[in-house]
């Protein structure tokens, strides 16, 4: 589906309709197609308003909230790292808490580390302000 920027919040608030604690969604895109805005839009459809920023240099950001029984959204960024260096992660923390939501930006360096339940949305780049995304259909 084809989003313009204005309409991001309306696919944020279908997709937070749908998670479930313990869910993990994957986006995958190139730089600039949009992933920390969409968990940006996501958390505040759950009712997260402060700043929701890229963790791209810290590799993740935790954010409180209380939505359909998720208590915490973790958001990973790991384009900074390479497949070497995730070994020593704690994957357990990360992908197997009933409480949470996990979000990952850069899923394709942690591939064999994700479980098979992981939904991954795929983000292309259309033009500036227009950006195509593939949902899984859990998502859709």
């Amino acid at each position: 589906m084809d989003v313009i920027e204005a309409d991001l919040p309306k696919l944020a608030e279908k997709i937070a309709a749908v998670v479930e604690p313990g869910d993990i969604i994957a986006l995958s895109g190139p730089l600039g197609a949009g992933k920390t805005a969409l968990t940006r839009e996501v958390l505040r459809a759950m009712g997260e308003n402060n700043v929701v920023s890229s963790p791209t240099f810290v590799l993740e950001h935790r954010y409180p909230v209380n939505w359909r029984g998720i208590k915490t959204v973790l958001h990973l960024d790991l384009y900074r790292l390479s497949e070497k260096d995730l070994p020593q992660f704690d994957w357990a923390e990360y992908l197997e808490a009933d409480h949470q939501l996990t979000i990952i930006e850069w899923p394709e360096i942690a591939q064999k580390y994700l479980p098979n339940h992981t939904k991954t949305v795929k983000i292309e780049v259309i033009d500036a302000k227009t950006r195509r995304f593939q949902l899984p259909g859990a998502l859709a």
